[in-house]
């Protein structure tokens, strides 16, 4: 399965020159989804780790994820805005 395909381009949001990558076609395909879960699991065996950290919206969607399949504790992370 290529993720690539489940990945929607919005060219030029939120501003010009940017090519925007959209997830969420992605996350609302079951298969996709697993796919892409199934292929961290398998490349993070390699890494020795204890827990598992995200950042923000789209790190807590995989990453809660994967944690919860490798039972490791998960870590939420938030980027400061000052």
């Amino acid at each position: 399965m290529n993720l690539k395909d489940y990945i929607r381009s919005i060219k030029d949001y939120p501003k010009e020159g940017i090519l925007f990558r959209d997830i969420t076609t992605l996350i609302k395909d079951e298969n996709a989804f697993a796919e892409t879960i199934n292929q961290i699991i398998k490349r993070s065996k390699k890494y020795k780790f204890t827990k598992i950290a995200a950042i923000e919206s789209r790190g807590f969607v995989f990453a809660s994820t994967v944690s919860y399949a490798l039972n490791k504790p998960f870590i939420t992370l938030f980027q400061s805005r000052q």
